[in-house]
């Protein structure tokens, strides 16, 4: 059961994960680290406003991650997080998602 005091707990807790992801999403921003921490900051902070019931605001981030998603798909190998394409790597298409690629470096 929710008591108060744990309910508070909870609050306090989902605040300070939103308060580290913003800080790492604007550090990755800033400081132009790999793209994976960008895209995956988004989707996290999307579940964190989504559990803090601030559902508009969780999707604008759904829609950031998944538009970035798309954006590198062709370009960013998903599994090494290296730039890829053109003549020098193949890329290969997930099965699953249809969006994500990989290259077919080992």
């Amino acid at each position: 059961s929710d008591t108060p005091d744990a309910s508070s707990r909870a609050v306090a807790l989902l605040g300070d994960g939103l308060h580290w992801l913003q800080t790492a999403y604007e550090l990755a921003q800033s400081h132009g680290l790999v793209v994976e921490v960008k895209i995956d900051t988004l989707l996290h902070l999307s579940f964190l406003y989504f559990d803090m019931g601030e559902e508009e605001t969780a999707q604008d981030y759904l829609k950031q991650h998944l538009r970035a998603e798309v954006d590198i798909s062709r370009t960013w190998c998903r599994g090494c997080g290296q730039k890829r394409g053109g003549e020098e790597a193949t890329m290969l298409t997930c099965g699953g998602c249809g969006v994500a690629r990989f290259c077919d470096e080992n």
